[in-house]
């Protein structure tokens, strides 16, 4: 008896931490295409990449225990992206950038829901 309360303990803690971790990724991917989305225009957008980067690479740690690599990497590219663009003023790169992040932070966010399909 005392292994099946145990094991129903240790079931409780995963299914709490995988909770935990989609309401924290689901939360920061929306907080991230959010504001993505509402970068002012290419001309006036350094600061605010700036910023974005900033706060990626202070969360993208926290991402990578969940996520793949190459998914984080991939955001960490669009997001580098989107500032060098913002930089050099070109307005057709930062445009793309900011799609394929947008699409990028989406597809983590489908990725990690808790929906049956994602637990196959």
């Amino acid at each position: 008896m005392k292994s099946f309360w145990g094991a129903l303990l240790i079931f409780a803690a995963m299914l709490g931490a995988i909770t935990l971790n989609h309401l924290y990724i689901t939360r920061a991917c929306e907080e991230l295409t959010t504001e993505i989305e509402t970068l002012p225009p290419c001309e006036e957008a350094t600061d605010a990449t700036l910023a974005l980067s900033r706060q990626w690479e202070s969360q993208k740690r926290l991402f990578g225990l969940s996520v793949s690599k190459s998914t984080v990497e991939r955001a960490t590219l669009a997001i580098t992206e989107l500032a060098y663009a913002a930089k050099l003023g070109d307005a057709r790169l930062f445009e793309s950038a900011r799609i394929r992040a947008i699409c990028l932070f989406e597809e983590i966010l489908n990725a990690e829901s808790l929906l049956a399909e994602n637990w196959v």
